[in-house]
């Protein structure tokens, strides 16, 4: 593994800090979480879950969240945002999905 990747961001020419090893490995688990769960819910394409200090800076008085959409079964986007919000493990396809509209709306 490279001890640094370059991101998306860092491709188009946006800042970004390089990723260490840790959040590479973190990222690359958090994919994994991400394909076994689709597996395991096979009508579902969106996803509500926290996310993890390895995909974003986390804010001290917020928690992240990511909706991850499944494009097709391997391939999938994620949209982060901060919150509140009390309960996650049970948001519906429906909750999910107008979330990561929503998140993507405001950041296109």
């Amino acid at each position: 593994m490279n001890e640094q990747f370059i991101c998306p961001m860092q491709r188009r020419g946006l800042q970004s800090d390089p990723l260490s090893v840790a959040q590479i490995r973190g990222g690359v688990k958090a994919s994994d979480g991400d394909r076994a769960w689709f597996a395991a819910h096979p009508g579902r394409n969106y996803r509500l879950r926290r996310a993890g200090f390895h995909q974003v800076a986390l804010h001290p008085d917020l928690l992240t969240f990511v909706v991850v959409k499944q494009v097709r079964p391997g391939a999938r986007v994620r949209a982060y945002f901060r919150g509140r919000l009390a309960q996650i493990d049970d948001a519906s396809e429906a909750q999910a999905q107008r979330l990561f509209h929503d998140v993507m709306a405001h950041y296109p």
